[in-house]
């Protein structure tokens, strides 16, 4: 695989809130100066990066895939919930029909039982 190699100056940084420099203060290094965005340039420096010459076409491709299976995902944890929702004030605000038995057996009045007549079967 070929290489390419580019020189790099890097910019030291500590956060602006930090009042003492030790050996376990955390450094933040940046390709430019930070020094505006609440951080304190404290050293640079100057490197040599060496990097593989790839095809940026298929990783371009590679990182679109993972975003779109990023998004699909996304969206179907965000559709299940609608749906969930949506069931749930359905199940809340469910009037069952009314069939025709159950409307005659709401619309007839009840008889009393002295209103029928029995056949005595002795």
């Amino acid at each position: 695989m070929q290489t390419a190699n580019q020189k790099q100056k890097l910019y030291i940084h500590v956060q602006a809130f930090t009042d003492t420099l030790t050996k376990d203060t955390p450094i933040h290094v940046f390709s430019c100066d930070m020094s505006e965005f609440s951080y304190v340039l404290i050293h640079t420096v100057e490197i040599d990066v060496e990097y593989p010459l790839v095809d940026l076409l298929s990783l371009k491709l590679e990182s679109l895939k993972k975003q779109e299976e990023r998004i699909r995902a996304e969206f179907y944890i965000r559709l299940s919930e609608i749906q969930e929702q949506v069931s749930r004030l359905q199940a809340i605000s469910y009037k069952p029909e009314v069939t025709a038995t159950e409307e005659l057996k709401t619309t007839t009045s009840t008889l009393d039982i002295e209103d029928v007549e029995w056949d005595n079967p002795f």
